[in-house]
């Protein structure tokens, strides 16, 4: 491409650039995340819960608390008629944004007008510790969303608790919010705030350590300017595809940087090792570096791509729009780079900057001597080390609870502490008994239903139930039926099935009849979720059995806590699966470099070295994965083969020049090492920043991935060329040249003879003999 062939190009890039900004802005806006819809409704336990919601109402609750909200607050009967009837709370065709809005003040309101006071009374010590706290007069305020209001949740959250604030005359900090709702809207923000107030911090940490490797500020800007753009066009690919933020996709901008500028460094320093016009610099860079970059970008695509087979779509969102990201990002480094260096005057041969000088050449010759001696040794001490790491892999875990999503002290975190200190658990198990014939026998029913709702609260991880008997009063239960004759039966039954009907713990006639069970467990206690639902599973099914007559039910077992297990559950098999694939993808990518099965398998080591060790030892230490450090391990593998490739790129050029396996190693050092080490410098430390975010996956995500570019060089730049050394020595050719000295010791490296690392470098080392 000629010079005026890439201004035009150049100037194309900057007409599409308003647009590229339009996409990315809208993008960062658009963040949406529940938990609740990281998967679809194909997804098993998310159809139950579908079903659950069709049946009894949403389950998208919003759910209040203030000092103030007792049962004998008449702010409440205010502010629920607030809620019920002001326009703000409707759309334009006058659609409710609410389900339902309802406290506990309401529920014993409604007890008292049907059955009288003392029912009330009975009633307020049945929902002790779910709706009212154990004082009897603390409550809280549920609201449950509509699908559109969903859609509205940050304007509609702020406009409700504008209306406590000034119903309830109370300061905006002493509201408490959870609720499904508000942990969505909680990630939205945490997971927006972070990247906006640490994307900066992190730019500027780049463009500093940039300029300090570089030399050049000049340099340092071109390279930070093409990774912003990389960003900005993976932001706008996401709103021209027609998808929106999520709490995953607030990775990707942090990912494509560090990917950008390690493409970026590395082409900057092939172009400032070159002795001549700035053109021609730009030209050898890409000359030497289009195979590796292509390489890199290409198996991280892969890496990330293969997540796609994900069953949660946070993940799949990140998996098309992170591949084509980077193969984005890559195209753009490629084609920019080199030529914005140029056209911004950056001299080609930076003194002592772009290339070796004496005291680094001789610490890379060094390196390769001890690693051509030691090499066997260094391998087994690699392998051995991951191999204990790589036990700790099998007590992997995954968790998506709240906690595991904020940091302690978070607001969101202490809200949930104060609401279930004063009134009670807020996470529900919900279990279903649907009759699917004819059943006309309710009493046997609602007996079958006390006797489940007894053994579900002595297990000890609940802290209350709520069920259809709930809501009778205790003059009716107690009644026998055989003392009511049939006119009063059919009275007495339709009354109470109305009741409870009412209450949203039936559903369905007397053909087809589901009734529900609560049973209340805690948001912010160390639970273990999986054990809490497998006891009720076991107690409900040793229930039944026991109570056998008559047609049996159906039993589902639904709401927030089994849906987060089956999402958890998922987020472990996608884990293994994703990694897997991405395993395969670059392992073949790597045979085909390699030209051979098992060179390739061999330089997968160093690949896999990170990985193993960062998830080992989280295994070892049972630190439950969340959903950002699942994403590590596919990206990581992708990340980790980009320097490998540059390596082998620079290796495998001096071999086929017929030099020995020791003069193309150190050759790789010259030419490679330093831009290794500074791009996982620049790019772990760039990432690092944003380990400072309160929301942790994003934390996770950050510090993991540093660690692992961090292990990733080591692999590189001391596991690599010991696997090529140590390889070699098998197949060493009986006549030596002297390029393939059988001297052991480290060639001298000259005090004042420079290294032109242009495309004709010189492939080994001068004489350790000179005359």
């Amino acid at each position: 491409m000629g010079t005026r062939s890439y201004r035009l190009y150049l100037f194309y890039l900057v007409c599409l650039l308003p647009f590229v900004v339009f996409g990315a802005v809208v993008t960062l806006e658009s963040n949406q995340n529940s938990p609740l819809d990281w998967v679809s409704s194909e997804f098993p336990a998310r159809a139950a819960f579908d079903r659950f919601r069709e049946r009894f109402g949403s389950g998208d609750l919003l759910i209040a608390g203030w000092p103030s909200c007792r049962i004998d607050s008449e702010a409440l009967d205010q502010i629920e008629s607030s809620l019920r009837c002001r326009s703000v709370f409707f759309s334009g065709d006058g659609t409710w944004y609410f389900d339902h809005v309802v406290s506990g003040r309401d529920l014993l309101r409604q007890t008292e007008a049907a059955f009288g006071r003392a029912e009330a009374e009975a009633l307020r010590q049945r929902l002790a510790r779910s709706w009212i706290g154990e004082d009897g007069q603390s409550t809280i305020l549920v609201v449950s969303f509509t699908k559109d209001g969903l859609e509205r949740r940050g304007r509609l959250v702020e406009l409700v608790k504008a209306v406590i604030h000034r119903e309830a005359q109370i300061p905006y900090a002493d509201i408490h919010l959870a609720g499904p709702v508000m942990d969505g809207l909680s990630v939205d923000r945490a997971s927006q705030r972070s990247l906006h107030a640490l994307a900066l911090p992190s730019s500027a940490v780049v463009l500093l350590l940039s300029w300090l490797f570089l030399r050049t500020l000049r340099g340092a800007a071109v390279i930070l300017g093409v990774a912003t753009l990389a960003q900005m066009t993976t932001l706008a690919l996401v709103y021209y595809g027609g998808g929106t933020m999520n709490a995953l996709l607030i990775v990707l901008p942090p990912l494509v940087q560090v990917l950008s500028i390690a493409g970026g460094l590395h082409l900057t320093h092939y172009y400032r090792s070159h002795e001549g016009p700035r053109t021609e610099a730009a030209l050898q860079a890409v000359r030497i570096g289009w195979l590796p970059c292509i390489l890199s970008g290409g198996t991280t695509a892969l890496g990330i791509a293969s997540l796609a087979g994900s069953g949660l779509e946070p993940i799949r969102s990140f998996a098309l729009f992170g591949s084509l990201g980077v193969l984005l990002s890559t195209a753009l480094v490629l084609s920019l780079v080199p030529g914005l260096l140029a056209l911004a005057h950056v001299p080609p041969l930076a003194h002592g900057d772009g290339i070796p000088n004496a005291q680094a050449g001789r610490g890379w010759n060094r390196l390769s001597a001890f690693l051509e001696r030691r090499g066997a040794w260094v391998v087994a001490v690699f392998l051995i080390g991951m191999a204990v790491a790589g036990m700790g892999t099998r007590r992997l875990s995954t968790s998506v609870r709240i906690e595991t999503l904020f940091a302690p002290g978070s607001r969101i975190l202490a809200d949930y502490q104060w609401l279930e200190e004063r009134v009670g658990s807020l996470v529900p198990i919900e279990v279903l008994l649907e009759w699917n014939e004819t059943e006309s026998d309710w009493d046997r029913q609602l007996a079958l239903i006390g006797a489940l709702e007894k053994a579900i609260a002595e297990l000890p991880d609940v802290d209350a139930t709520i069920s259809a008997r709930t809501w009778l009063p205790k003059q009716v239960l107690d009644v026998p039926t055989s003392a009511i004759d049939e006119r009063q039966r059919a009275t007495w039954t339709e009354a109470t099935m109305r009741a409870v009907e009412d209450a949203r713990y039936l559903s369905g006639g007397s053909k087809q009849r589901t009734l529900r069970i609560t049973a209340f467990v805690s948001a912010v206690k160390p639970l273990d979720y999986a054990a809490a639902l497998d006891q009720v599973q076991n107690v409900v099914t040793r229930t039944l059995s026991e109570h056998a007559g008559g047609p049996p039910p159906q039993k589902i077992f639904t709401g927030t806590m089994p849906l987060v297990h089956a999402i958890q559950r998922r987020l472990l098999a996608d884990l293994f699966r994703s990694f897997l694939g991405a395993l395969i993808l670059v392992t073949i990518v790597m045979t085909l470099v390699q030209g051979g099965m098992g060179a390739g398998l061999v330089v997968m080591l160093p690949n896999l070295f990170p990985i193993v060790i960062v998830f080992g030892l989280l295994g070892w230490k049972d630190q439950p994965l969340d959903i950002g450090s699942v994403m590590t391990a596919s990206v990581a593998i992708g990340i980790a083969v980009d320097d490998t490739i540059h390596f082998l790129t620079a290796y495998h050029r001096s071999r086929e020049q017929g030099r020995s396996a020791s003069c193309s190693v150190i050759h790789a050092y010259h030419l490679c090492g330093r831009a290794m080490f500074q791009t996982s410098a620049v790019c772990g430390l760039g990432m690092l920043i944003f380990a400072l975010s309160d929301f942790v996956p994003t934390r996770r995500f950050a510090w993991m991935m540093a660690v692992q570019l961090g292990l990733a060089l080591l692999g590189d730049l001391i596991l690599l060329p010991a696997l090529l050394l140590a390889s070699s020595s098998v197949r060493r050719p009986p006549h030596r040249t002297e390029t393939t000295s059988r001297h052991p010791s480290v060639p001298v490296f000259p005090r004042r003879r420079r290294y032109p690392t242009h495309t004709h470098l010189p492939l080994s080392p001068p004489s350790p003999h000179p005359s």
